[in-house]
């Protein structure tokens, strides 16, 4: 099974379920399931794929934020440092899902990637992934310049930081 799964190209994902459930029928005395001679526990283990984490401290956030004043994404990078949403989140983030009585964002949707380039609005998969982000007011006050500049340019689509595209679903209004 786990070499049908290699061989069929399975994500590394699928392939750790795979592992998962024949280690757990092994673990039950392989009732759910009868196993050929030759597989024991150790080559069912689980890889762990976790990569390391880093965080900036709020120095080197300073640092950055101060590098990327006035620059046409700097809403995006404050969100993103003063909010913590994901990046689909933030790409996904509609103009409509923004509080600005109570300076609070509305997680409904996030942009993701299907394909390798279309790109599409996806609720998220919990209810938890469905929530109410606190707003920092240097944030906020970012947000409504961005607002008012592409409201002067004309570009005022739904999105904060996308806009739909023909092609590929949505594109990243600015490069």
């Amino acid at each position: 099974v786990l070499a049908a799964g290699r061989a069929a190209g399975k994500s590394a994902r699928m392939q750790k379920g795979i592992r998962v459930t024949l280690r757990t029928a092994l673990d039950h005395g392989g009732h759910w399931v009868r196993l050929t001679s030759g597989i024991s526990r150790k080559a069912l283990q689980v890889e762990s794929t976790a990569t390391k984490v880093s965080f900036w401290d709020e120095p080197q956030a300073l640092r950055f934020l101060a590098a990327v004043d006035g620059h046409e994404l700097e809403a995006l990078w404050l969100l993103a440092i003063a909010t913590g949403m994901r990046q689909g989140e933030l790409l996904g983030l509609q103009w409509s899902s923004i509080s600005w009585a109570t300076n609070t964002i509305s997680v409904r949707h996030s942009l993701v990637e299907t394909k390798g380039v279309v790109r599409r609005l996806k609720e998220p998969k919990t209810r938890a992934g469905v929530r109410l982000v606190a707003v920092p007011l240097l944030a906020l006050k970012a947000l409504a310049a961005l607002h008012e500049l592409n409201g002067s340019r004309g570009l005022l689509a739904p999105a904060v930081f996308c806009a739909p595209s023909p092609n590929v679903g949505f594109a990243v209004t600015y490069q």
